[in-house]
């Protein structure tokens, strides 16, 4: 039961934000979670969460997040999950942008027995742009 617990928390959190109701989303985090995004600084709180979400839909056009879940566990009150993920992009005036790369999410089991994010990273397997 608390397997499938830990992995309701990426279904909960991915069909909310592609259905656009990041409210809902950013609620699988706890107050003070931790977003480690590639190329930008840590993004802290719930709230700031949200903040970089919109503003990701706004800039890059985000529109929809696909998890693979390869591995879960948990131990006590901690748990993680590893996984692949898809992004869909729409910039704005631009062409359509697949993401692919992982992630590793560290949950903690909450008061009344939920799991929430602490600590989410992910990275791209896309190769960095070289300048010119």
């Amino acid at each position: 039961m608390v397997a499938q617990d830990i992995r309701d928390v990426t279904k909960k959190f991915g069909e909310a934000f592609n259905r656009g109701d990041l409210d809902a989303a950013v609620e699988i985090y706890t107050e003070d979670a931790t977003f480690l995004h590639p190329n930008v600084e840590i993004v802290s709180g719930k709230q700031a969460i949200k903040e970089f979400f919109d503003a990701g839909r706004a800039f890059l056009g985000l529109k929809r997040l696909n998890f693979e879940i390869l591995e879960s566990d948990y131990d006590g009150n901690l748990a993680y999950e590893r996984g692949i993920i898809q992004i869909d992009m729409e910039p704005e005036g631009g062409q359509p942008i697949v993401d692919k790369g992982k992630y590793v999410v560290i949950m903690k089991r909450q008061a009344d027995g939920s799991w929430k994010v602490a600590v989410d990273i992910w990275n791209s397997d896309l190769p960095q742009p070289i300048p010119k």
